[in-house]
């Protein structure tokens, strides 16, 4: 038979894993907060990707303007936390 203080603290941990997960899944997928004045955030399409693999992204308007690109091909790289550049694209 089974301690009722160990089933207790059993249904407890169950219970409070299942409300962590639902709500880290709601921060997961919420969208940026918007900002005063012109601002854009990157939203990349899944969490990894493997090396050469195509990657994919978004930029989502985060801010109170609009937000004009003209050619997209140019004016963007990739950087790591640091600010070294890993990626520019062709142009």
């Amino acid at each position: 038979m089974v301690p009722a203080s160990l089933a207790a603290f059993a249904a407890a941990g169950i219970a409070s894993a299942l409300l962590l997960g639902l709500y880290l899944e709601g921060v997961r997928s919420s969208e940026p907060a918007p900002a005063a004045g012109p601002a854009a955030s990157v939203v990349p399409g899944r969490a990894e990707y493997a090396p050469g693999e195509e990657v994919g992204f978004r930029v989502v308007n985060t801010g109170t303007t609009e937000l004009l690109f003209g050619d997209s091909t140019l004016g963007w790289s990739v950087t790591d936390l640091s600010g070294v550049g890993i990626y520019e694209p062709p142009r």
